[in-house]
C-alpha cells in the first residue's frame, strides 16, 4: 500500500506458497530475512528507489530465477541471495558499494555476474562460493585488477566489461578504449570509443559517485 517505505525483518519469512512479489515504489529497504525460505517464489520486482537489501533477505528462495537489482541499491547484505539455486545471472549496478559475505553462496546455477561499480567498499568473503563451474564475473576494465586482488578466490573468473554503464545527468566521467553506455530518463546512447578520432574529448553528463574528468578516445 501507499506510504510503505520498508519491508521489515522476517515479514514474509517461510511463506512457502508465495510465488511472485512486486514491491511498490517508495520502499527503500528490505529487512533481514524478509523473504527467507519462500521456496515457491520465482520472481520479484524491486522498486527504483530501493537502497539496501538486508541479510538473508532471499536466503533459500530456491526457485527464484529472475532478479533485477535497480540502480540506487548500495548494499547487499550477508547471505542475501544464498541458496537461490535457480538464479543464473545477476547484475549489480554502479551504485552498489557493498556485497556481504556469502551473498550469493550456493547459487549453484549462477554463471554470469555483471558488476558495474568501479570497485567496492566491502568485498564479502565467500560471496560467490559454490556457484556454477563456468562462472564469469564481468567488471569495469579500470577496476579489473582491484577485483582480482580483493576477491582473490575468484581471480580466474574475472573479465573486463566491453562497455561501462552509467546513469548520467551532469558532469563528466573517465573512459579509455571501451564503449561507454550512457543512460538517463529520456534515452540510452552508446558511444563506441574506438570510432572517435584520436585525442577527441567527449563530455558525458553524470551524477553518480565517481570522481569525474573527461572521456577521451585513445
Amino acid at each position: 500500500p501507499a506510504g510503505v517505505t520498508s519491508i521489515g525483518s522476517n515479514a514474509f519469512s517461510s511463506c512457502a506458497a508465495l510465488t511472485a512479489v512486486t514491491i511498490p515504489d517508495g520502499v527503500t529497504t528490505i529487512g533481514d530475512q524478509a523473504f527467507y525460505k519462500c521456496s515457491s517464489l520465482t520472481a520479484i520486482t524491486l522498486p527504483a528507489g530501493l537502497t539496501s537489501i538486508g541479510g538473508s533477505a532471499f536466503y533459500l528462495c530456491s526457485n527464484l530465477a529472475n532478479v533485477t537489482i535497480p540502480d540506487g541499491v548500495t548494499s547487499i547484505g550477508s547471505s542475501a541471495f544464498r541458496g537461490c539455486e535457480k538464479l543464473e545471472s545477476i547484475t549489480l549496478p554502479v551504485s552498489v558499494t557493498s556485497v556481504g559475505s556469502q551473498a550469493f553462496r550456493n547459487c549453484s546455477m549462477l554463471a554470469e555476474v555483471n558488476i558495474f561499480a568501479p570497485g567496492l567498499q566491502y568485498y564479502g568473503s565467500y560471496a560467490l562460493e559454490n556457484t556454477s563451474n563456468g562462472l564469469k564475473i564481468s567488471v569495469p576494465a579500470i577496476s579489473l585488477e582491484e577485483y582480482k586482488t580483493r576477491w582473490s578466490a575468484y581471480a580466474d573468473k574475472f573479465v573486463a566489461l566491453p562497455y561501462y554503464a552509467l546513469t548520467v545527468k551532469e558532469g563528466t566521467v573517465d573512459a579509455d578504449k571501451w564503449t561507454v553506455k550512457v543512460g538517463d530518463a529520456e534515452k540510452t546512447v552508446t558511444l563506441p570509443i574506438t570510432n572517435l578520432e584520436g585525442g577527441e574529448t567527449i563530455t558525458l553528463k553524470y551524477n553518480g559517485r565517481l570522481k569525474v574528468k573527461s572521456v577521451k578516445a585513445q
